[in-house]
Order: C-alpha cells, then structure tokens, then sequence
C-alpha cells in the first residue's frame, strides 16, 4: 500500500489521487480506531472532487462516507444517503442512486441511533 501511496503522492491526475483516496479510506473504516477519520477523509475528498468537478468521484466519496456513517450514526447515514440519492438522480447517475437509496432505506427509521464510544 505505501508504494500505491508514493507513486499516488507524485501523480498530476487528481481523479486518481481521489480514487486511492476513497478506496485508501474505505478500507482504514473496517478499523474502530480510525473509523472518524475514515470518514472525514472521505468528505474531504467529496468536497475536493466537487470543486474539481468530477461529480462520480464526488458522489462514490460520499457513498462511502454515508457506508462509514452507518457505523457511528443510522440517523445521520440515512440522511446523507437519501441526499445523496436525490442529488445522482437529478444528474443522471442511477447507479450510484439505487445503491444509495438501498442503504438508505437499509437504515430504517425505526432501527435506534447507535454511536460509537469516543
């Protein structure tokens, strides 16, 4: 992983710097530890994916945070998740749509609110 991380590090490509980004911190979430962190990484590379313009990766960043979310908050994941349902939707992207509307409703209003201990 940290020869994929330097030779990221170096690229000019900011699409692929986002993938590692999204992919690197998907797979720091299956950790407890650094699953806030997980989580803030992934809304920061949304928001830069955004500001780049590149809706997908914006939108797969924020697919994954609201994945993460599901772990600390189902209240706050099934809301981010129903956001960003609508806003693929309007842009044309089902795919990422359908699977964000599935979490969502995965994340059922009446299940309780859980968080983690700090």
């Amino acid at each position: 992983m940290e020869g994929i991380r330097d030779a990221v590090t170096r690229t000019q490509n900011p699409a692929i710097s986002l993938r590692f980004a999204i992919a690197s911190s998907r797979a720091r979430a299956t950790n407890p530890a650094v699953r806030r962190s997980a989580r803030s990484d992934l809304l920061a590379a949304a928001a830069r994916a955004a500001k780049l313009g590149l809706l997908p990766m914006q939108y797969e960043a924020r697919l994954a945070a609201g994945e993460v979310e599901i772990q600390e908050d189902l209240a706050a994941a099934r809301s981010a998740l129903a956001t960003l349902a609508r806003d693929a939707r309007g842009h044309g992207f089902e795919l990422i749509a359908r699977k964000a509307a599935r979490l969502s409703a995965y994340v059922a209003p009446s299940q309780p609110t859980r968080r983690s201990k700090d």
